[in-house]
């Protein structure tokens, strides 16, 4: 049983750990009327991308893109190329590497048959260990802007883990999962 009960913990450190969710934040000029907004298109300016470019190939620029597009008429706006637009739309995106350090208990409060001997010191206590981990970390912003002024009436940002090794399909469902969850709070709701 108590091999069971380990491996049913280990499992479930593995599971949590794995999962990376969305960080979603949201910003927005109070004093504009979203509701009289329905023509976009994208902005002039060219998408802003920092830090390592290469965690953002091309392709994966393109399905921002195209996800926007979508949420966009979703809200029911129109695009309008080479036109008088409601508004312009852009994005900006940052990539880092991060560093985490996670403190690692040798017994996990279990008890000592669990631990190996380079764990365990003859005070029964458990060393422990420090780990640091190194993981791609992601932001992605989208920003709605007044194209007279261009001063900013919304933005919303996503921030997550970045995995290089993801196939195609997979990083065109987590962009369209990042950019749905993003635009849910499309309009902003004033209180």
């Amino acid at each position: 049983m108590p091999r069971v009960l380990r491996s049913i913990l280990i499992a479930s450190f593995v599971i949590l750990t794995a999962c990376s969710s969305f960080h979603i934040k949201h910003d927005f000029d109070s004093d504009v009327d979203f509701a009289s907004l329905r023509t976009y298109d994208w902005s002039p300016d060219p998408p802003i991308l920092k830090g390592d470019i290469r965690l953002m190939p091309p392709e994966s620029r393109l399905m921002v893109v195209n996800a926007v597009d979508d949420e966009m008429v979703r809200n029911g706006f129109t695009r309008v190329e080479d036109g008088e637009v409601d508004v312009w739309v852009t994005y900006a995106v940052t990539l880092s590497v991060r560093l985490t350090e996670r403190d690692l208990q040798g017994n996990y409060g279990l008890p000592n048959s669990w631990q190996t001997d380079t764990n365990w010191t003859p005070s029964g206590f458990s060393r422990g260990a420090t780990t640091t981990v190194a993981f791609n970390e992601g932001t992605l912003l989208i920003s709605l802007v007044e194209p007279e002024s261009r001063q900013l009436i919304w933005r919303a940002s996503a921030e997550t883990e970045v995995h290089t090794e993801r196939s195609p399909e997979r990083r065109r469902s987590r962009i369209n999962s990042a950019v749905r969850d993003m635009f849910r709070g499309y309009p902003p709701r004033i209180r």
